[in-house]
C-alpha cells in the first residue's frame, strides 16, 4: 500500500510538471485578456469625458403631469443639433405628480447625444377640456451646466449622480416646466413656457375617435365616463383645477433642514427626502444643501442613522396642511430669508421635536407622523423592532399626489 502511495505521488508530480507550459499560456492569455478589457474600458471612459465635455450625454425623456389633472400628448418633440427626440408608449398621462413620467426612448445608451435646445408640443387636457401648443426655447445652458455638473461626480465613483431624463411636467392652464432624473434624486429647473390653446387638431382627434364622437364637446364626455379611474374628474367637479395646490407646491423657501442629535455620537448612514415640487434626494443633508439652495416645502423624510450600538430607521411624513401654513407664518412676503427645519432626536430615539426656525422665531411642527426602527449595529437587517410611533394604523399624512390620497 505505501509503494502504490509513493508511486502515485510520483505520477502526480509528473503530470503538473508537464502541464506547466499549458497553465503559464493560460495565465498569460487571461492576463493579456484582462489589459486588453482595462486599455478598451479606459479609452471608452476618455471618450466619454470628451463627449460630456463637447455637451453629449446619454439621456432620454418622458411626461408627466399633477395628481388629478389627466391629460395625452399629442406630440411632444426634444430638438438640439444632433436631432430630435420625443416620448414613446401610452399617450395618456394619468396624473401621479411632477417628475413621475415613465422613461423609456429607444436608443442605444452606449450613445451619446447633444442635448436639445427647443421644444415642440401638443396635449389635450381632458381636465380643462381644451387643447394647447407649444413651441418654446428651453434653458439650454443650465440643462448643460447641470448635465456636466453631475458628469462631474463620476470619477468618484457615483455615476448614479449622472442625469439621464427630462421630465417635461404639463401643468394646468398650457403651463410646463421641467424635470431633470437621476438614480440619486430629481430637480425641478427654474424654468417654465406657456402654451396656447388651440382648435387645429381638432379634427386629426375626432377622426381617431369617429365611431364614439362628432364633436369635441361628446370626445371629452366619453373620455370622463370611460375613465378606469374617476378621481380626477370628482376632484374638478368639488375643487376645481389643481393650480392653487400646485402653485404652493412649488413655492421655494431659504432653509435647510439639520437633525439635531442628543447622543452627539449618531451619524446618518443613509437618506431620502422629497418635497412638494418633486424634489427628490438620495443624499445627505449636507450633501443636499450643496445641490439646493432653496427647496419648496419638505414632504418626507427616510432616514439611517448609526450610534455607538444600535442602527436606526426612520420615516417622518410631514402634514400637508401644517406646513403649507406654517411656512407661510414663518416666512410670511420673504421667501428668502434663512430659515431651518431643525428636527431633535432624544438620546433614546423616543422623542422627537421639530421646529421651522425663521427670523429669530420658532414654529412648531406637531402633525409630523414619525415611526423608528431599531437594529443591533452588527445587523442591521432592516427587519428591527418598532421602538417609536406616534400614530395608529397607517400614517394620514398624504399630500394630493401620493397613491393613498383618495383611499383614506
Amino acid at each position: 500500500v505505501g509503494l502504490s502511495v509513493v508511486m502515485l505521488a510520483c505520477s502526480s508530480g509528473k503530470n503538473n510538471k508537464a502541464d506547466e507550459p499549458q497553465i503559464v499560456a493560460e495565465r498569460d492569455a487571461e492576463e493579456q485578456a484582462l489589459k486588453k478589457r482595462q486599455e478598451e474600458l479606459a479609452l471608452k471612459k476618455k471618450q466619454e469625458e470628451e463627449d460630456h465635455r463637447n455637451g453629449k450625454f446619454s439621456y432620454g425623456v418622458a411626461v408627466s403631469s399633477p395628481a388629478m389633472y389627466r391629460v395625452s400628448y399629442l406630440n411632444i418633440k426634444f430638438i438640439g443639433e444632433t436631432g430630435s427626440i420625443g416620448p414613446f408608449g401610452c399617450r395618456t398621462i394619468y396624473g401621479s405628480g411632477i417628475g413621475t413620467g415613465h422613461d423609456g426612448v429607444a436608443r442605444d445608451d452606449e450613445y451619446r447625444y447633444g442635448l436639445p435646445k427647443m421644444l415642440n408640443a401638443a396635449w389635450v387636457s381632458f381636465t380643462e377640456r381644451k387643447v394647447y401648443k407649444l413651441t418654446a426655447e428651453l434653458p439650454y445652458e443650465e440643462i448643460l451646466r447641470r448635465f456636466q455638473e453631475s458628469a462631474a461626480l463620476e470619477p468618484r465613483n457615483h455615476k448614479e449622480y449622472v442625469y439621464h431624463t427630462l421630465d417635461l411636467c404639463i401643468l394646468p392652464e398650457g403651463k410646463v416646466v421641467l424635470v431633470l432624473k437621476s438614480s440619486w434624486g430629481k430637480i425641478l429647473l427654474d424654468w417654465s413656457a406657456q402654451g396656447e390653446e388651440t382648435h387645429e387638431f381638432d379634427d386629426v382627434i375626432l377622426n381617431r375617435v369617429d365611431a364614439v364622437a362628432d364633436s369635441m364637446d361628446e370626445y371629452y364626455d366619453y373620455i370622463s365616463e370611460v375613465s378606469n379611474d374617476t378621481h380626477w374628474v370628482e376632484y374638478y367637479k368639488t375643487h376645481g383645477l389643481v393650480t392653487p395646490v400646485y402653485d404652493r407646491y412649488l413655492e421655494r423657501f431659504n432653509y435647510k433642514i439639520i437633525f439635531d442629535y442628543e447622543d452627539k455620537v449618531s451619524k446618518i448612514v443613509k437618506y431620502v427626502q422629497r418635497h412638494t415640487n418633486g424634489e427628490l434626494y438620495w443624499v445627505d443633508p449636507s450633501e443636499f444643501v450643496k445641490l439646493i439652495k432653496h427647496p419648496s416645502r419638505v414632504k418626507n423624510i427616510r432616514l439611517e442613522w448609526d450610534t455607538k450600538d444600535s442602527h436606526y430607521t426612520g420615516f417622518l411624513y410631514f402634514n400637508e396642511e401644517e406646513v403649507l401654513r406654517i411656512f407661510d407664518e414663518a416666512y410670511g412676503e420673504d421667501r428668502m430669508q434663512q430659515g431651518e427645519l431643525r428636527i431633535k432626536v432624544g438620546a433614546d430615539c423616543k422623542s422627537y421635536d421639530l421646529s421651522l426656525n425663521v427670523g429669530g422665531k420658532s414654529f412648531k411642527l406637531e402633525k409630523t407622523e414619525i415611526r423608528v426602527f431599531q437594529d443591533p449595529i452588527d445587523n442591521p437587517n432592516g427587519d428591527g423592532t418598532l421602538i417609536y410611533k406616534n400614530y395608529e394604523g397607517n400614517h394620514r399624512n398624504l399630500f394630493i399626489d401620493d397613491e393613498e390620497y383618495f383611499q383614506e
